[in-house]
Formats: C-alpha cells, sequence, structure tokens
C-alpha cells in the first residue's frame, strides 16, 4: 500500500480542531515541519498559519502554485467543485450524518430509539419464522 497524500500546495484538508472545526481548507503554502499557511476563501476560514496536527487531509487536490492569491484559489476550488466532491465521499456522508444526529432533539432521539425496536422486533420474528421453518 503505498502513500498517496502528501502535505503540498494545493492539497486540500479538513480541520479538525479549533474554531473553524468540520472546514475545508486548501493548503497554500509550507513553512516548516510543524505549520502551513491554509486558505479557505469558500469555507469562512481566513488565510492563516496552521499546525499539522489541526488538519486531516483528504485525497483532493486542486491545481495551484505555492503562495496563490486568494481570489486564484478561490476560483479553482469552485471550478473543482471541492465541497460538493467532498460531501459526496464516504468521509463527507458520514460526517453529515454525525452532525445530523447532534442536532437531533430529545424527543427525535426517542422517536429513532423507537423506530430501531420496532425494526430489531420485526428482523427477530421474521429470523424466528425462517428458523422454524427450516427446522
Amino acid at each position: 500500500m503505498e502513500f498517496r497524500t502528501f502535505v503540498e500546495a494545493g492539497r486540500v484538508a479538513l480541520i479538525d480542531k479549533g474554531r473553524n472545526y468540520g472546514k475545508l481548507v486548501v493548503i497554500v503554502d509550507i513553512l516548516d515541519q510543524n505549520k502551513c499557511l491554509v486558505d479557505g476563501p469558500c469555507t469562512g476560514v481566513k488565510r492563516q498559519l496552521m499546525p499539522y496536527k489541526h488538519l486531516q487531509l483528504t485525497t483532493i487536490k486542486i491545481p495551484v502554485k505555492r503562495a496563490s492569491k486568494t481570489s486564484i484559489v478561490k476560483r479553482h476550488f469552485e471550478n473543482e467543485k471541492v465541497a460538493e466532491t467532498f460531501a459526496s465521499s464516504a468521509w463527507g456522508k458520514k460526517l453529515e450524518v454525525r452532525n445530523k444526529r447532534a442536532a437531533l432533539s430529545d424527543y427525535d432521539r426517542f422517536k429513532v430509539m423507537v423506530l430501531r425496536k420496532k425494526r430489531s422486533s420485526l428482523l427477530s420474528k421474521e429470523f424466528k419464522s425462517l428458523k422454524k421453518a427450516e427446522a
């Protein structure tokens, strides 16, 4: 298995710590072994230095050169449809489900519990009837 996601200019990353948690950014320049310059013009993240420990690299890469202007990064971000690509990936879908569940009210969680119990009951009845028919 080869490693394919390198820290490089144009690599799209997901912020996993801090106040911009869950937002997509593009790595614009590499400062040193601990920090890089990121920019997220379409996600509301201003150009700033960020440690690698706060980023999760994705497989998405856009064709920008080192130290590109924000307008160029924004143009490529929109043309490549990075947000839609990430949202349609398994990782994006998992984050969407997690956010949806976190936003549920007590009553919604109760309804989910009741439906899961009902589904489990139906499955166990069907399994028992199949097992009985087999014997």
